[in-house]
């Protein structure tokens, strides 16, 4: 993957997200699309990446970190804009220190299916004419958060030993998705589309701190395992970064494992959860 996209590879092994493009969205108009939302894929059937389309040309792109089954999730932001007159649709992606633009095509096979060439594209290198590779992406909500409506939720709740890991899961990828786009956390759990913190099975919390915010689902029953969940901000070099990561406790546990740290995505090598004593990094 990371020789055949170079870019994309940039932005994956250093999860950068610029102030100044987390902050001004593209000074050239998006024509409307139904490419607008929040979807979820892999590329070429392997690797997941979920990408977020603003109408307004902002784009938030979240990989997973490690692997064809990452632990770990990182998201950055890009401007994009998109030419929906053309078949297959032109869009062009401007990733941060790149003097010219990275020139792909997209196209909605239904409109909740995207297909976007993402192999042999670079900043500079001329627009590709057909798709070469099987980067489809399916929609998962009109917006940064996924709603944990009333069926998924029911769902969920039905398998008790389950609902914690699913539930979680969908808060910690929501809050990414949410903190970067806006640049600040959410700050309740009604925010991450929660429609209560109190079920039969579990007790969901939110804590918010300057630099991160934690998410702990702690089982109502002995049987059942506990769920801890970060997303952590942070400046290097002058750059903001993102990340979260998911870690279950190892047995049935009634209280919370401890906070899980996250490796700086400036050092790939260390791009990793390290989740606290008794407890495992679950793979997302």
């Amino acid at each position: 993957m990371m020789k055949t996209i170079g870019w994309m590879s940039g932005l994956i092994g250093v999860v950068l997200i610029s102030q100044s493009v987390m902050a001004l969205p593209t000074t050239e108009a998006v024509q409307p699309s139904s490419i607008a939302g929040r979807w979820q894929g892999t590329f070429n059937d392997k690797y997941p990446m979920s990408f977020l389309f603003s109408p307004e040309g902002k784009l938030v792109m979240v990989f997973g970190m490690n692997g064809a089954e990452p632990t770990v999730l990182a998201g950055t932001t890009v401007n994009y804009k998109v030419d929906a007159t053309t078949k297959p649709m032109h869009l062009d992606i401007t990733i941060p220190d790149a003097k010219e633009p990275v020139l792909t095509i997209a196209d909605l096979p239904d409109p909740q299916t995207l297909q976007i060439q993402m192999s042999d594209t670079n900043p500079g290198k001329p627009r590709p004419t057909k798709f070469t590779d099987q980067t489809k992406m399916q929609k998962v909500s009109d917006r940064a958060i996924e709603p944990l409506d009333a069926a998924k939720f029911t769902q969920a709740a039905q398998s008790s030993e389950a609902e914690g890991r699913i539930v979680i899961q969908a808060l910690a990828q929501s809050a990414l998705f949410s903190t970067v786009e806006s640049g600040k956390f959410p700050t309740t759990l009604e925010e991450l589309g929660l429609p209560t913190n109190n079920t039969a099975n579990y007790r969901y919390q939110l804590q918010t701190q300057p630099k991160q915010i934690t998410i702990i689902a702690r089982p109502k029953k002995a049987n059942l395992k506990s769920y801890i969940s970060v997303v952590v901000t942070g400046t290097e070099r002058k750059i903001d970064f993102a990340t979260t990561t998911v870690c279950q406790s190892v047995r049935p546990s009634l209280f919370a494992p401890p906070p899980p740290r996250l490796g700086s995505p400036f050092a790939p090598n260390d791009s990793r959860a390290v989740c606290g004593i008794g407890s495992e990094a679950v793979k997302f």
